[in-house]
């Protein structure tokens, strides 16, 4: 009998890791609705579309526990984009690099890696920094799944989306430690501009992978990753085993009650 107890007991002790360990290893999807025009860019995210977003908090990217910080990301898409739009809380906003391409993942940034096809070892990374400097490269990603080994990893940074346009904004003054408040990024990602079968707007329904990253430096030498889908490694972001879905949308229909048209 005693025996059987001590079973029970640790049964419910150990079911709060079961269950964290549970939540950490799904894969978190978000819904992308479709607009009918193209976003007006401010960097704000105040364009009134933007209301209609779900919303994807980003957490640690180690082990999927809450950040210091707030950030989020959403997304919408309409014929011609998708556009993703990232918030960050900070006040140590900053940076350095102006040309494109530049190393801005050794800087404040926030990422987007997106796989149109599906298929996760090929993929698009987008990073931004505050000071709008735009990093983009295309992917190909055969590291072996449960090694910490950087084989058969490539970048191709001489490939730039065509047309792709990025803005930011930023509350308070940039590289002043504590005189910042929080710094945003809109993204428009021509469809156009991403190499895949058919790359044409895609129809209610169809999935894509991809993953939200923040990487934010508030100390020297003091990397602090942000993630929507938990990578679970420390870092390293290209896990792409561990990307997200996003499902396309159309907006939901109005409801129009009897005697009503509100």
């Amino acid at each position: 009998m005693a025996r059987i107890s001590i079973f029970y007991l640790l049964v419910f002790a150990l079911l709060p890791v079961w269950s964290a360990a549970r939540k950490t290893d799904r894969l978190p999807t978000i819904n992308c609705i479709k607009i009918d025009r193209d976003l007006v860019l401010s960097g704000k995210l105040d364009d009134p579309l933007w209301a209609r977003t779900e919303t994807a908090p980003l957490v640690s990217a180690n082990d999927g526990k809450p950040m210091r910080s707030a950030a989020t990301a959403r997304m919408l898409y309409n014929d011609r984009y998708v556009y993703v739009g990232f918030t960050c809380e900070d006040d140590y906003i900053w940076g350095t690099m102006m040309k494109r391409d530049d190393p801005i993942y050794n800087e404040e940034v926030v990422e987007v890696f997106l796989s149109p096809t599906g298929f996760v070892r090929n993929y698009y990374e987008v990073e931004v920094s505050p000071l709008n400097t735009v990093a983009d490269t295309f992917v190909l990603n055969g590291k072996p799944r449960d090694s910490l080994s950087w084989a058969n990893f490539h970048t191709y940074f001489e490939h730039d989306i065509d047309g792709l346009l990025t803005m930011t904004h930023v509350e308070g003054e940039l590289n002043k430690p504590g005189a910042g408040k929080s710094w945003s990024v809109e993204m428009a990602i021509p469809i156009s501009g991403l190499i895949g079968p058919e790359m044409i707007a895609p129809k209610p329904g169809t999935k894509w992978r991809l993953n939200f990253f923040r990487v934010d430096i508030p100390e020297k030498d003091k990397y602090e990753f942000y993630a929507w889908s938990p990578i679970m490694q420390p870092n390293d972001l290209h896990r792409p085993w561990r990307f997200g879905y996003v499902v396309f949308t159309e907006p939901k229909a109005r409801i129009v009650r009897h005697g009503s048209t509100k």
